[in-house]
């Protein structure tokens, strides 16, 4: 089923990532530097892609949660004009739930460290807890547009659920996932029990759920299903205020 989308407010595009291609590291600082992926990112998939500046002559070792990264992952080394800078490149590196820890070793000719860098990437586990996001909501009953409630899910350490991540969930009367009607008019047989719609995981954890359009307000109740239980959310729908007219 595809989710039915209420009007939203376009926004200004993201300014787009940083190549870090042969142009950049012409004018890049010299220096050891971590470049992907970046602080705080949420692999989607349990592998990721790997890219690190370091000085020309040194040679580089990645290492994993204390294991050196296999050569097959390697995926070759770019060097400036100048031959002082370089980027060594890493494709395909498998990460395992939690929390991902790499050591990026800088060594001589001789196999001495000169520099280390270390960097964590957390791979999120299965959601467990979810919180509502109140500037990303519109809690709203006016008749006519969908409610949009906003969920950040969470795994067990409290980090932000991946992208794409999916599940179901049950809205309690008197209001209904928007998704529902849609369910009910392709499957009306099968359909047993209370109906159930889906959440998909989007950036930064949240979950955009929307709900039947509805001019009645009140508290909302969703029960999000998962693999360890149920997370119960609460949220208040409020009435859309309208101009009155007093006749005296």
């Amino acid at each position: 089923d595809v989710w039915e989308q209420a009007p939203v407010t376009p926004k200004a595009p993201e300014p787009a990532a940083r190549p870090y291609d042969a142009s950049w590291l012409e004018t890049a600082s010299p220096g050891l530097q971590w470049l992907t992926p970046a602080p705080g990112a949420i692999p989607a998939v349990p592998s990721t892609k790997i890219a690190v500046k370091h000085p020309a002559d040194a040679e580089p070792t990645l290492i994993l949660n204390g294991a050196p990264v296999s050569p097959l992952n390697f995926n070759g080394i770019e060097i400036d004009s100048t031959k002082t800078k370089a980027i060594s490149r890493w494709t395909g590196v498998d990460l395992v739930e939690g929390d991902n820890r790499f050591d990026l070793l800088l060594k001589d000719g001789q196999g001495g460290v000169l520099q280390r860098i270390t960097h964590r990437i957390h791979y999120p586990g299965p959601p467990v807890k979810a919180e509502l996001v109140a500037e990303k909501s519109r809690l709203i009953a006016d008749g006519k547009l969908p409610p949009v409630v906003a969920v950040r899910l969470k795994d067990k350490s409290g980090h932000p659920v991946r992208p794409g991540v999916t599940g179901e969930l049950t809205v309690q009367p008197p209001y209904a996932a928007l998704q529902t009607d849609s369910q009910r008019k392709r499957h009306p047989l099968t359909m047993a029990g209370p109906p159930k719609a889906q959440y998909v995981v989007e950036d930064s954890g949240i979950a955009l759920i929307r709900l039947q359009p509805t001019a009645q307000s009140g508290e909302a109740v969703l029960n999000l299903h998962f693999v360890g239980g149920d997370h119960e959310m609460r949220c208040w729908l409020q009435p859309k205020l309208r101009d009155w007219i007093l006749v005296g």
